[in-house]
């Protein structure tokens, strides 16, 4: 038996639109967004990496109805699911 497993934000749900939407509602300017890795303007990496954890723990896992899944996987999850069975999902979320 094949045993498929995919992540869920970033590979499955697009997170990271609604994340820099929230972090910008709170005054920040996105320098980058690359690989997963939000960049703030003119912030320190260690206060880059407290904010951005801060909102994804405070505000985005609350709000997950707010996000959404990227079409593609909407379209061919079912096919493969169909096809193997059973898929698994995983997150690095708490």
């Amino acid at each position: 038996m094949i045993k498929i497993t995919f992540d869920i934000d970033g590979v499955i749900i697009d997170t990271v639109t609604y994340i820099t939407k929230l972090l910008r509602n709170r005054g920040y300017e996105i320098d980058r967004v690359k690989e997963y890795k939000i960049n703030l303007v003119g912030i320190s990496k260690e206060e880059n990496d407290r904010i951005v954890n801060a909102v994804v723990v405070e505000e985005a896992i609350c709000e997950y109805k707010c996000v959404f899944p990227y079409p593609d996987a909407l379209i061919y999850l079912p096919k493969i699911a169909e096809v193997l069975g059973h898929i698994d999902f995983i997150t690095a979320r708490r």
